[in-house]
């Protein structure tokens, strides 16, 4: 397969501002204590879906049988709505971007890192592990049994020796096979535990520490043989199987000096990364732990301070905390994002939960349940899979100074949480898109053979209505008129927002129109003004006085990458260049894009600036250019594993994925279809393709040869 040229995502960013802004009237804030011109009232709205629209209601998990469902979410009454908590959030998420607001709601977590790529060396590579010759390297962590110490309330680490043992060797030694049998399955380590079932002291010789080769070069480490016959005793200690290409486990042995107690804070760390389910619904190899004695542990020590613990893990290449937090990362862009003394205009306007009463502050809007005009039918979309968040996947999640046009520059090197000046990518929104880009993603022949993991989404149909209303109370007409902006889009009758799930896919696509004519607009103090408000008055109000503040700040507003962005992302018609708007594959280790960009030293190209050079100011091709629509003498090539097609011309690769794939080659001719399935390529051929950001789609075949084809 050719390397990629960019990042696929159906999300991007918008970015965190370095600057936040708090309105002069927050600490006049009151339900009870009127504005002089604030404004009280109601907003009538009618609501209009332009995909396939999902906000869950009843849902049924898959199980290894089935795969899951969720069907829209019903009033009591049996009419298809959209909460008011759903339309507040997805509001909420716009004014705290458009009004400079405060990025003040995400947890404070530690991320961990485990990666084996040239890129990730400086970061990781040379953390874990040292070069002692010419392509000869040793693990720098150490083992130890990990406890808990009572009386002083604090974790320990008992050093000890360790040494590394073959699978192939466990199987002979236990004479039946199970590792050698199990090769290509990715066991937990408590399923290898569950499978050895007998004790696990052992005895063995231990080697001295030497190098033996491996694929990566020669590796320095002490190897067990004399398994049961040996004159030292130690116990069996094993790890995941992340891969087929893994063909060891551990002997941890004998007393390596005294404890070293675990600092809280890294602790903590690995609490963050192994105690939380934040990347994995399955529960983690510390929860097979938890509660036991002790605990089979590697860890590093601080560089030059020896018998401390920087670091530790549940493998011996394990995954790294990183330096920084989420937290650390927000504070780079503005220390002022994570003042809770501070109440910007979001807050204001919505509210917020404090830990005492005198944080709280009660919102001043609510948004009522949207109902759906009729009875509109469900549309049972084909089953897919729901990828979870990958905030550790640094390339998008994590600014990127030394990027350009979507990739690292020959010096350059990847910004991680290690960084102390790291910074996060900023707001994550979900582009929207024109109809003829909106689907589900087509499953991998892992994920088909797996239920457990699929779900099937039932749809309402694009060109449902609603109809609903948001009651606001004391509102300043710059706070109204910047829900109006959020609702409205600034008027742009084009631009669109993504609500519910399936967003990834282009589901959930709607716009928001006010009805001036039953929406009602009362002044507190009707004599102070000559002119009835109005929504659109408001609106510009909010316009100006953002611009003032933000000319104030020594910034701008509307011509801000913050405020571009999030129209962009708004807009079905813009065309920016980052890749297809589709989640990248992780089947397998021949197979995954995530590892292929990033070596590719690739990045998520930033929204604001991303539009194509082949692309005018309205994001349509520009006369004369070279983004043909048509490829002349290319080879298509089938990859058998996924059934991908693929095309290369000019350094420019177009793919098609299934089941369009599948369809596209049964209208092949049957003796081209034969060649394609054979040879698992197609040669002199010629193709119709079409650009998506800055990716391209295989759309036809037009000819094979001299064949003409019409597919």
């Amino acid at each position: 397969m050719a390397p990629p040229v960019s990042i696929d995502a159906p999300y991007n960013f918008v970015p965190l501002a370095d600057w936040v802004h708090c309105p002069d009237w927050a600490d006049r804030v009151s339900h009870d204590l009127p504005f002089a011109d604030g404004v009280s009232g109601h907003l009538d709205l009618k609501i209009t879906t332009h995909t396939p629209l999902l906000v869950g209601g009843v849902q049924q998990k898959a199980t290894a049988e089935a795969p899951g469902e969720v069907r829209p979410f019903r009033m009591p009454d049996g009419r298809y709505a959209i909460p008011g908590t759903s339309l507040k959030g997805m509001i909420r998420a716009v004014v705290e971007i458009a009004t400079f607001s405060r990025m003040s709601m995400v947890d404070e977590r530690r991320l961990g890192v485990r990666d084996l790529t040239a890129a990730a060396r400086p970061f990781y590579g040379n953390y874990m592990t040292s070069t002692v010759g010419d392509k000869t390297y040793k693990a720098k962590a150490k083992a130890g049994w990990l406890t808990f110490d009572t009386n002083k309330k604090t974790w320990l680490i008992q050093p000890c020796h360790f040494s590394r043992v073959e699978q192939s060797d466990l199987d002979k030694f236990s004479g039946n096979h199970w590792f050698h049998a199990s090769k290509n399955e990715r066991k937990t380590a408590q399923q290898k535990y569950d499978a050895w079932n007998r004790d696990l002291n052992i005895t063995f010789d231990a080697g001295p520490e030497e190098p033996h080769r491996h694929t990566p070069g020669q590796l320095v480490y002490s190897k067990a043989k004399n398994l049961g016959q040996g004159s030292s005793t130690g116990t069996l200690v094993f790890t995941g199987q992340p891969s087929p290409k893994k063909h060891m486990e551990f002997i941890f042995y004998g007393a390596n000096g005294l404890p070293i107690e675990v600092p809280e804070k890294v602790f903590r760390g690995f609490l963050d990364i192994h105690d939380a389910k934040t990347e994995h619904s399955e529960h983690t190899a510390w929860d097979d732990w938890r509660g036991k004695d002790r605990l089979p542990v590697f860890y590093l020590e601080e560089p030059g301070h020896k018998g401390t613990v920087a670091s530790l893990g549940l493998a011996m290449m394990y995954k790294l905390a990183y330096k920084n937090s989420l937290h650390d990362a927000i504070n780079n862009s503005c220390q002022k994002h994570l003042d809770d003394s501070l109440s910007d205009m979001a807050t204001l306007i919505f509210g917020r939960v404090g830990d005492a009463s005198e944080q709280c502050l009660k919102g001043r809007v609510t948004f009522h349940h949207a109902v759906a005009d009729g009875d509109p039918c469900e549309q049972a979309q084909p089953v897919t899979i729901l990828n979870g968040p990958k905030p550790t996947y640094y390339p998008n999640y994590i600014k990127q100074p030394d990027a350009k046009d979507g990739k690292l520059s020959d010096l350059g090197h990847y910004s991680t949480l290690m960084d102390d000046n790291c910074k996060l990518r900023g707001w994550k929104r979900y582009p929207v898109r024109p109809l003829a880009q909106m689907g589900v993603q087509s499953l991998t022949p892992e994920q088909a053979q797996n239920t457990a993991v699929q779900i099937k989404l039932h749809t309402l149909p694009e060109g449902t209505a609603f109809s609903t209303r948001i009651s606001f109370h004391n509102l300043k007409p710059e706070e109204l008129g910047a829900i109006c902006w959020a609702l409205t889009w600034a008027g742009e009758e084009q631009l669109r927002h993504s609500l519910g799930m399936g967003k990834p896919f282009g589901f959930g696509q709607i716009n928001i129109s006010i009805d001036s004519e039953t929406s009602i607009f009362l002044a507190n103090n009707p004599s102070g003004s000559d002119s009835q408000p109005s929504w659109e008055g408001c609106m510009q109000a909010f316009v100006s006085y953002m611009e003032k503040s933000a000319k104030k700040a020594q910034k701008s507003w509307k011509s801000s990458s913050e405020i571009i962005s999030l129209l962009g992302m708004a807009d079905p018609d813009k065309n920016p260049i980052q890749g297809s708007l589709h989640y990248m594959r992780l089947s397998t280790e021949k197979d995954n894009q995530f590892k292929d960009a990033k070596i590719a030293r690739l990045v998520l190209s930033e929204y604001a600036k991303g539009r194509h050079p082949d692309l005018g100011k309205n994001g349509s091709k520009k006369s004369g250019s070279d983004s043909a629509s048509e490829w002349p003498n290319v080879e298509i090539k089938l990859n058998p594993g996924n059934g991908e097609l693929s095309a290369s011309h000019k350094e420019r690769t177009a793919t098609l994925r299934n089941p369009e794939a599948q369809k596209l080659r049964d209208d092949l001719p049957e003796e081209i279809k034969q060649r394609l399935k054979n040879k698992k390529s197609l040669k002199n051929c010629k193709i119709r393709v079409e650009q998506i950001g800055n990716a391209w789609k295989l759309a036809a075949i037009l000819a094979v040869g001299e064949t003409p084809i019409a597919t």
